[in-house]
């Protein structure tokens, strides 16, 4: 096992503005330009690395991957397309389990910006990855804090909100693509609607519970902004997201409409597939799509738009008498949500899920099968999170299959068929 410094300045200078720390925690890749060969010659899986901000060193790293070109890892497209450092195959990169050191374990470092380390410098860096990979080991076999939430505003004593700029709510490669039908659409904006109306129309609003949601615990990607991935609750938040993306294009002058931002949520579903069906529903205009589009994102806005257009419109299609105002901010404030954060490993985290589920869909066999299958290439084969993109993979190739040739094959299809073979 060897002892690695990798400093995080993308700038010829080491100028403080460049640092790129913030993409090494989002992705848990670490990668490098100037000595790149000695990259890929000596790095090795199970080597820890020390990583620097330019003067200290303020995290610590076990490789889980043998370095290959940073072109071969799926980093998001507004993320390479930022410039801030270089996406090339010459730029050299590899997976690795990041421990933020806290202040007081930060230590002076700014020698050079990469370089094996050796002497006291060594023992102070295993030491440390030593002591907080233990401190993980111990605390991350299972915690969880349950609270309850609203979307934007929560007068409740010790309530949350969701829709925060520091949090971004990533939906796992794990899970399965958006998927609700019309029918369920359907009930659900029906429900919101009856709360806020009443069954009469005339009766005062009243709150409303929307069962509950499951998030892991936050993942700082910089010291102010942190991910949490959506383990329960993807259809009914993302829904929410099409709704209030179709609200604010139907009534453009509405203030909070305004202000609402559509990248609070993120899918790495089929190794971005399903992200770019996302970003291209909301900045599309629903006027132009035909309902043939194979967009999920984009068939689901179809539906809530004919649904919005027959809840607020009479039997002769007039528009009905509507607060705007008042409807926007009990979506915003008056529909709650009780979310459990929990921290665990896969499989206790699908244990959690099976008890706690309510009103989102059943793990299918496909889902289990990502699962299961993680765990045996990670505790069994050592590929760590790595195992993940060759799933995903394999899921993406089915999707662009389907597409191909106009079918909807699903991955339980594919495992129904997969058991005769192994059976014959």
């Amino acid at each position: 096992m060897n002892i690695w410094k990798v400093a995080t300045r993308w700038s010829e200078k080491g100028n403080p503005n460049t640092s790129i720390l913030d993409v090494f925690r989002k992705y848990s890749i670490l990668f490098v330009g100037r000595q790149q060969d000695k990259v890929k010659l000596c790095v090795k899986p199970n080597d820890i690395i020390a990583i620097s901000d330019g003067i200290k060193i303020v995290s610590v790293a076990k490789v889980l991957s043998n370095p290959k070109p940073l072109t071969d890892f799926k980093l998001e497209s507004t993320d390479i397309e930022s410039e801030r450092f270089d996406y090339e195959d010459w730029v050299i990169g590899f997976k690795v389990n990041i421990f933020d050191l806290k202040e007081e374990d930060c230590f002076d470092y700014c020698q050079g910006t990469f370089h094996e380390v050796h002497g006291e410098y060594k023992k102070n860096i295993i030491n440390l990855f030593e002591k907080y990979n233990e401190d993980y080991s111990i605390n991350s076999k299972f915690s969880i804090n349950a609270k309850t939430c609203t979307l934007k505003y929560n007068l409740q004593n010790g309530g949350d909100i969701l829709l925060k700029d520091s949090i971004k709510y990533n939906i796992p490669i794990y899970q399965r693509p958006y998927s609700w039908t019309e029918e369920q659409i359907q009930k659900f904006i029906s429900d919101i609607f009856r709360s806020f109306y009443g069954y009469d129309r005339k009766t005062p609003s009243e709150p409303m519970f929307i069962g509950t949601m499951q998030l892991s615990a936050k993942k700082y990607i910089t010291p102010n902004k942190a991910e949490q991935d959506i383990i329960d609750g993807q259809q009914r938040l993302t829904t929410f997201l099409v709704l209030l993306k179709l609200l604010k294009k139907e009534f453009p002058d509405n203030k909070e409409l305004k202000d609402i931002n559509f990248n609070w949520i993120e899918t790495r579903v089929n190794n971005g597939e399903q992200n770019k069906f996302l970003l291209n529903f909301i900045n599309s205009d629903l006027n132009c799509i035909t309902e043939e589009n194979l967009n999920p994102y984009i068939q689901n806005g179809l539906i809530v738009k004919e649904i919005l257009n027959n809840e607020l419109s009479d039997e002769d299609n007039k528009r009905l008498e509507f607060d705007l105002d008042k409807f926007v901010n009990y979506i915003l404030s008056n529909i709650y949500f009780v979310v459990i954060e929990t921290k665990a490993g896969l499989s206790k985290t699908l244990q959690i899920f099976n008890a706690i589920n309510t009103t989102g869909l059943d793990l299918n066999g496909g889902d289990i099968f990502k699962i299961r299958m993680y765990e045996y290439l990670t505790d069994k084969k050592g590929y760590g999170e790595v195992a993940f993109d060759k799933i995903s993979e394999l899921y993406a190739k089915i999707d662009k299959k389907n597409r191909e040739i106009g079918i909807n094959l699903s991955i339980d299809g594919i495992l129904d068929i997969y058991k005769y073979i192994i059976i014959s």
